[in-house]
């Protein structure tokens, strides 16, 4: 649901007549330019075979509905998001409709104007949980939490589940000229939309955090705001008659009220696994890789998984000898020991990695080498003593799985 109708158009493409399968929510849109529904991609597929080739045109599109990962108290407020969108901007999600949850449970908690300390000790009672916030705001919110590893941004995070989710700061930390579009909104006031586009990103930014979590599901606001106050009147009360409910959506609660939970080893390994697994995506800067790379590392602590640790202590050497590389190749001024330094090094992040079986990653790190050995070694060499040496790529997905 992020790709432009371009990327959409080179799908067609790359895959051949009724060959293009895809799947996606609308309402997840989140990317920056991206605004996806999926008639798009059926104007793409009248554009390239016209009325006379209607065969090769996807079918309109089928709904899903059902929802295996978020019980119903989870989804229910996503549903009420949804239909702020939907009441604001009619035509983002007109192919939507609400989830339906398989599984019944509790709604979720609102903790307004918490403390950092009452943060932290959230983190403590409930393992494994996760704090989600804006993506500029992440570092800030990890420094309160005093490098608490868990910590993403809300676009980072898209495409992941969690057992607990914190959504943090979302209504403080919007822009002031925000607050009283968002206010006006929540309490099913006439608001000019027109005037305020990015709302209709917000929005689809806040379902999408919300649809992060499986099982318990917190906001907490640690600065009063105007768009907060009115979050919490929208979601704890049935006052808001535009929206004509019966039931509160959240319960206000303090971190005292919280019951303790715990992660199976299991969890947390699945937990790892995933975050290793998005380190490994090529499209991703290094320093984001090494961030995955220490949320895995903290993961297969918590499941006891030495050997995963191992692996991803290894991925995160190489990681980080990659970055030291970029950097020196922006200075031409290396001499000859110093490349043969960096290629001794290389040598002994290598055989960890083969030791390891990461055999993705040590291709990675080889073709990272390449610019630098250019001097001692030609590209014929290099390609032959080294990179041929791994496998292709069709026999090295057979290897990661």
């Amino acid at each position: 649901q992020d790709y432009l109708q371009i990327e959409i158009l080179l799908f067609f493409m790359l895959s051949g007549a009724g060959g293009l399968f895809l799947a996606g929510d609308p309402a997840q849109s989140v990317v920056d330019g991206a605004n996806f529904q999926f008639k798009d991609v059926r104007t793409v597929g009248f554009y390239l075979f016209g009325e006379e080739q209607k065969k090769m045109i996807p079918n309109k599109p089928e709904k899903l509905s059902l929802n295996f990962r978020s019980h119903s108290g989870i989804l229910q407020v996503a549903s009420a998001v949804l239909d702020c969108l939907s009441s604001a901007f009619p035509d983002s999600i007109a192919q939507t409709g609400s989830d339906k949850a398989v599984f019944q449970g509790p709604r979720p908690s609102l903790l307004y104007k918490i403390c950092s300390n009452s943060l932290r000790e959230l983190s403590q009672k409930v393992e494994g949980i996760v704090f989600l916030t804006h993506d500029e705001n992440v570092s800030c919110l990890r420094r309160a939490l005093q490098q608490y590893p868990l910590v993403f941004g809300i676009r980072e995070a898209k495409g992941l589940e969690f057992q607990s989710v914190v959504i943090v700061d979302f209504f403080s930390e919007l822009s002031k000229k925000y607050q009283k579009v968002w206010r006006d909104l929540l309490l099913g006031r006439q608001v000019d939309v027109d005037k305020f586009p990015e709302i209709e990103s917000h929005l689809k930014l806040l379902y999408t955090g919300i649809t992060r979590s499986i099982q318990r599901l917190f906001f907490a606001e640690t600065s009063p705001s105007v768009a907060g106050q009115a979050f919490v009147r929208w979601s704890s009360t049935t006052t808001v008659t535009a929206w004509n409910r019966t039931q509160a959506l959240a319960v206000q609660q303090s971190v005292n009220d919280v019951e303790g939970m715990t992660l199976t080893k299991d969890e947390w390994r699945s937990a790892g696994l995933d975050n290793a697994i998005m380190a490994e995506q090529e499209e991703i800067e290094l320093v984001e890789a090494e961030a995955w790379l220490e949320k895995a590392l903290y993961c297969f602590s918590k499941s006891g998984d030495t050997e995963l640790a191992r692996k991803a202590r290894t991925h995160r050497k190489a990681i980080c000898f990659q970055r030291m590389l970029a950097t020196k190749l922006q200075d031409d001024r290396e001499n000859d020991s110093e490349i043969l330094s960096l290629e001794l090094k290389a040598v002994d992040v290598m055989e960890q990695l083969l030791w390891e079986r990461l055999i993705l990653e040590a291709r990675r790190l080889a073709l990272s080498l390449m610019p630098m050995m250019s001097k001692p070694y030609s590209e014929n060499q290099f390609v032959t003593h080294l990179l041929d040496k791994f496998p292709c790529e069709k026999e090295m997905e057979g290897l990661l799985l």
